[in-house]
Order: structure tokens, then sequence, then C-alpha cells
């Protein structure tokens, strides 16, 4: 007959978990804010600054351009 095996016991943590904090309350209130400028196209030709919008669009269409960021095609028949 074998010795018995002492059983240990497993300890558990006291402390109280709480879920994290993903987004802390002004963070939450950016979020939830209109910062004031177009978010569409449509918007940002009607809007009283759509010039500037039409300049920042073509240095963008020029910078992609200039990178070869992708390649011009034909569109399939």
């Amino acid at each position: 007959i074998e010795p018995p095996v002492p059983q240990t016991l497993v300890r558990r943590s006291q402390r109280v978990s709480k879920p994290p904090e993903i987004f802390t309350p002004s963070l939450f209130y950016l979020l939830l804010t209109d910062n004031g400028e177009s978010e569409i196209f449509e918007e940002a030709m009607q809007d009283k600054t759509h010039v500037q919008w039409e300049h920042g669009m073509d240095e963008e269409m020029d910078s992609l351009e200039q990178n070869q960021t992708w390649d011009l095609v034909k569109l399939p028949v």
C-alpha cells in the first residue's frame, strides 16, 4: 500500500476584477462630437471652403500618382 499523496490547495485571488475601460469618458465624448468638417465629397463641394477641399484632394491624388500607388487600367467591357 502506498502512502496517501497530500493534495495542494489552489489559492484563488481575492482581488475584485473589473472589465478594462476601453474608452475613457473624455475620449468617448470626443468620439461623439462633430468636428465640423465635411465627411463626404458632396458635403465638401457645397461647403464655403470647397476650393481648399479641391486643392487638398488634387494634392493627394498627385502624391498617390507620383508614388505609383496603383496602375490605371481601362475598364473591362
